[in-house]
């Protein structure tokens, strides 16, 4: 497991549930 590719997805999913 990346922790780095799971920040990346981490941070566009949120980028969609908040827009």
């Amino acid at each position: 497991m990346n922790p780095h590719k799971y920040t990346n997805q981490n941070l566009i999913y949120m980028s969609k549930m908040f827009t």
